[in-house]
């Protein structure tokens, strides 16, 4: 099923690269684009196929999107109207196709003479109608994330949102040129991803505009305009933490940049020897190695890079379904409804899943518990309800980095929460959030139904809590 949405997408997109440009630069940019690391996560993630329906949907909107500035037809524009509602119904990547419609009123050179800017406001209605109703509905019922470090949305965080772009902005603009995996750059400071930005956009420049500038003027224009829809259309993904997943729309604009570059580079006609060179021959020597370079990233790179991402989604899947099947048999989860409550003393990493996953109905235990996110804890027994958790020193209990589904409310020192059958009170709050907190519960920690584990890196092993008195290290 997912791999038809994503076959759907492709065929959309090449219309696209056929209708705009010469068919060897649509051929090279239909493979370029089908090839892309960005697929292989909504292709192998169930959860994340919404990626692909938005996408497929989106792309052929955008083509009824351009019969409709070409004839303003209203049979076009309805039908470009209905797609694009259908894209955003299907999951809000469909916003990431905004980008292209901005660009195309202004970059596209289709009519002369130009447009007056009353004709281009009309021209967006089919995409502005659907997208205002998407947004009007999101905000009636109250739709969006919050308290996230994964999701920061900008209509209710702006400062947090704000304080992510820059790096999300720049991380996944070299993920789509360099048809990364998401990973690499994870362990790179934000000034050295930045850095890393500012020299790929400094090498790509001059062939990029001598590429499309020897194109005729109409898809010199389209051509502009992929390449500008593709950075505007980021704009959306900087409220999520970055991935490749977010860049199938934006991978439209630099697929067909990629094609045109290595068009001119590999194929343009030379001058003969001795006569002026031609207006249509490649740059030089520079242009032929940056071409080289994005060949490789993009027609051998990016096929490789796809396949070892969906092997290891692939293997972690089949790793997390032995750990859920272990720890729904002692949770009493196999076949009905728990009535256990599950406590985990720490869980940096599944604690969104696991809870659905423990029985063939994802029917999740009556408590789930994840006490604390910190890579290390030290659990200490007061009573036999009582147990204090503490993190090492400027390491928060509740982790609220960038890429952190889950984020934590602000809490200082002395505050009591008051979570269901458990209370939490803060003991110790260093920089990064509180170091120390104790958790008291209605009942003996050694009470029935009471299951007590941890995550380790070899699944998530029963614990006991430790005598009263006394403490234990939890460690990965």
């Amino acid at each position: 099923h997912s791999f038809a949405w994503w076959l759907a997408a492709v065929f959309g997109a090449r219309g696209l690269f056929r209708r705009f440009f010469a068919p060897r630069i649509a051929l090279f940019a239909t493979v370029i684009f089908a090839l892309a690391p960005c697929h292989a996560i909504p292709l192998a993630w169930l959860a994340n196929r919404e990626a692909l329906v938005s996408l497929a949907l989106g792309l052929f909107a955008l083509g009824h999107y351009e019969d409709f500035r070409a004839s303003r037809s209203l049979a076009r524009g309805a039908a470009a109207t209905l797609l694009f509602a259908l894209s955003m119904a299907g999951g809000e990547y469909g916003l990431l196709l905004a980008g292209y419609v901005v660009a195309a009123e202004v970059f596209a050179r289709d009519a002369a003479p130009r447009p007056s800017h009353a004709a281009r406001a009309l021209g967006v209605l089919p995409w502005l109608a659907p997208t205002v109703a998407y947004l009007a509905v999101r905000r009636r019922f109250g739709y969006g994330a919050a308290g996230s470090g994964f999701y920061s949305d900008p209509t209710q965080a702006f400062g947090e949102f704000m304080s992510h772009a820059p790096r999300r902005f720049a991380s996944l603009l070299l993920d789509g040129w360099l048809s990364l995996d998401g990973d690499g750059l994870r362990a790179l400071g934000g000034w050295q991803v930045g850095l890393l930005l500012l020299g790929l956009l400094i090498l790509l420049a001059a062939p990029v505009h001598g590429a499309i500038s020897r194109l005729d003027d109409r898809a010199a224009g389209r051509a502009t305009a992929l390449l500008t829809g593709s950075v505007l259309g980021l704009a959306p993904a900087l409220a999520v933490s970055a991935s490749p997943r977010l860049l199938a729309a934006s991978m439209l604009g630099v697929a067909s940049t990629v094609a045109i570059v290595l068009n001119d580079a590999w194929f343009a006609p030379r001058a003969p020897e001795g006569a002026l060179e031609s207006a249509h021959a490649p740059r030089g020597q520079f242009t032929a190695i940056i071409a080289y370079v994005l060949g490789f990233l993009h027609l051998i790179h990016a096929p490789v890079t796809s396949w070892v991402v969906g092997k290891e989604i692939g293997f972690g899947a089949r790793l997390f379904a032995a750990h859920a099947r272990s720890l729904g048999k002692r949770a009493g989860a196999a076949e009905a409804p728990s009535e256990a409550a599950v406590q985990l003393v720490r869980a940096p990493n599944a604690a969104l899943f696991m809870p659905f996953a423990l029985n063939a109905r994802a029917e999740p235990p009556r408590r789930w518990r994840v006490l604390a996110r910190a890579p290390h804890v030290l659990a200490t027994r007061e009573g036999p309800r009582t147990l204090v958790l503490a993190a090492p020193r400027d390491v928060s209990l509740f982790t609220t980095e960038d890429g952190d589904v889950f984020g934590a409310a602000p809490m200082s020192l002395g505050s009591v929460l008051r979570v269901g059958d458990m209370s939490i009170e803060i003991l110790e709050v260093g920089a990064e959030g509180p170091q120390r907190a104790r958790f008291t519960f209605d009942r003996d920690l050694e009470a029935e139904g009471m299951v007590w584990a941890t995550e380790t890196l070899r699944g998530y092993p029963s614990v006991a809590p430790p005598e009263v008195g006394f403490g234990a290290p939890f460690d990965p």
